[in-house]
């Protein structure tokens, strides 16, 4: 299931995306309680794509794209039509779209743990695994979250373009990040924080905000908290409280999501609550409301 919103008529509504696909004669194969990974592309400069990621039953990186921002129409995608890129059991995914200059590529990244606990980045410019050592000196916890996002180059400095990405994954406990430049080389970042509780594995969603000069990381902690991880252009502030405002109350969430808009959104009790944040006020998430996912628009 898919669920959109309708900034015209501030609805939600939500797309059976499985069953759009069985009856296009695409049918996909999901493992049940697959991680998923979604990226965007969009105006003023591209074309409105969004592109889902998921595992399948075998463990392969899957993906499904729409054009359609209705989203009642959806095909496979190239990454499924190319040799297979198999995850570990228990991988998450991130995805995101690389916001580079003016006139170029454009390519999405896709990020998955596999079965060596090396951390694998693709991009859609011919899905091959990206070419560096410095991915092979690097392994990341089993079941690590993961979560990769847009940022500014040279902190903003001399070029206010957000051409790098960032990557954000465990190690022996430890938060660490890794950056993609605009040498389009990756380099390691900070090592965030150290001595994360891992049992189970927190799960990681990340946004940038203040003009892509800092970046604000989540944390789900084992009993379904969350706390905050801020980069403020300077330096981390690590393991902030996050208030949450309204809403369903004990707030413990069993999954997290962002997006770049101020949302932030967490799976409870079978349900999706959606909270907005500001760049004011980062450590505060408003409740906005749920998300409606039941009612299918996929016919």
């Amino acid at each position: 299931m898919v669920s959109l919103w309708d900034a015209d008529n501030k609805t939600w509504a939500a797309v059976n995306v499985s069953a759009a696909l069985e009856d296009a004669g695409t049918p996909i194969s999901v493992k049940e309680r697959s991680p998923l990974a979604a990226a965007s592309t969009g105006p003023p400069d591209y074309t409105f794509e969004m592109h889902l990621y998921f595992l399948t039953q075998t463990d392969n990186v899957g993906e499904i794209y729409t054009t359609d921002p209705a989203g009642k129409n959806w095909s496979t995608g190239d990454l499924m039509k190319s040799p297979s890129k198999t995850a570990a059991e228990t991988s998450d995914l991130a995805a995101v779209w690389h916001r580079c200059a003016v006139g170029c590529a454009g390519y999405i990244y896709v990020a998955y743990e596999d079965d060596d606990q090396a951390i694998n980045v693709l991009n859609s410019s011919d899905w091959t695994r990206t070419d560096t050592q410095l991915f092979d000196g690097y392994q990341i916890d089993p079941e690590s979250g993961l979560a990769m996002i847009p940022f500014i180059s040279d902190s903003g400095k001399e070029d206010m373009n957000p051409g790098e990405l960032r990557l954000y994954w465990d190690a022996s406990a430890d938060l660490n990040e890794l950056k993609f430049n605009m040498s389009a080389v990756w380099e390691g970042g900070l090592q965030i924080a150290v001595s994360i509780p891992t049992d189970p594995q927190p799960q990681y969603a990340a946004s940038p905000f203040d003009d892509y000069l800092q970046t604000l990381v989540v944390s789900r902690k084992p009993e379904g908290t969350i706390s905050g991880y801020r980069w403020d252009n300077v330096t981390w502030h690590t393991k902030q409280n996050i208030t949450i405002s309204g809403g369903p109350s004990p707030a413990n969430f069993s999954s997290i999501a962002m997006n770049m808009a101020g949302r932030f959104y967490g799976v409870m009790d079978g349900k999706i609550e959606e909270y907005s944040w500001f760049a004011t006020d980062p450590y505060t998430f408003t409740h906005v409301g749920s998300v409606d996912i039941v009612n299918s628009t996929a016919s």
